[in-house]
């Protein structure tokens, strides 16, 4: 093989392992910030799941006379409802074994729209969500949608959506470990160092 093309592969390796490296980096500052902003963050297994159409009040934020102004009204669409058994409360408080997490979207009479929540848990299935309590509908959301929406997979590593690899790739899983993605274990540690830092300021 020609040394230029040589060097030019190994050029393109580095700069996809670099990007790799850094979505993981960006990941780790966006997760301090969905441990500050979250009012829950659970660890759990899907009971159950129901889509239907329904009316629900929310809050949203308009512009009049140059202010910025917070308004109620009536959203009409299909919604989806989770039903978590609680395997671990990560942080916040919650006294419930089980909890109900309300998103926008689902399939219902032939029709579907879009999850909101991005990544549609199966029964039985494990994972962890990031969740803000809201006042106006009284139902619980994941933080960030997709963002913040994680399933557990092999050796309790975090994934969004399907990104898990397959089982028999065990190459991919432990190139996953080195690269330092987000584990049970690393959550619960991040929570801990952010309770700890906010002790600290208080």
């Amino acid at each position: 093989m020609e040394p230029r093309i040589t060097t030019l592969l190994l050029f393109i390796f580095h700069l996809i392992f670099s990007q790799d490296v850094f979505a993981s980096s960006d990941s780790n500052t966006n997760l301090k910030t969905y441990i500050e902003k979250s009012d829950l963050i659970v660890h759990f297994r899907l009971l159950d799941k129901t889509s239907t159409e329904e009316s629900m009040l929310k809050n949203f934020s308009m512009i009049e006379d140059g202010k910025v102004v917070q308004k109620e009204m009536i959203s009409k669409g299909i919604y989806t409802t989770y039903t978590l058994e609680i395997i671990e409360v990560m942080s916040g408080i919650l006294d419930a074994v089980t909890l109900e997490v309300k998103m926008s979207g689902g399939c219902y009479r032939d029709i579907c729209a879009t999850l909101s929540i991005g990544y549609d848990y199966k029964i039985n299935e494990e994972g962890v969500l990031f969740l803000k309590y809201d006042k106006t509908s009284g139902n619980y959301f994941s933080y960030a949608a997709f963002n913040s929406a994680y399933k557990v997979g092999k050796n309790d590593i975090l994934y969004l959506g399907e990104n898990e690899p397959s089982n028999e790739n065990k190459s991919a899983l432990e190139a996953l470990k080195e690269a330092h993605y987000l584990t049970l274990n690393n959550l619960r540690e991040q929570v801990l160092n952010h309770v700890k830092g906010s002790t600290q300021n208080d």
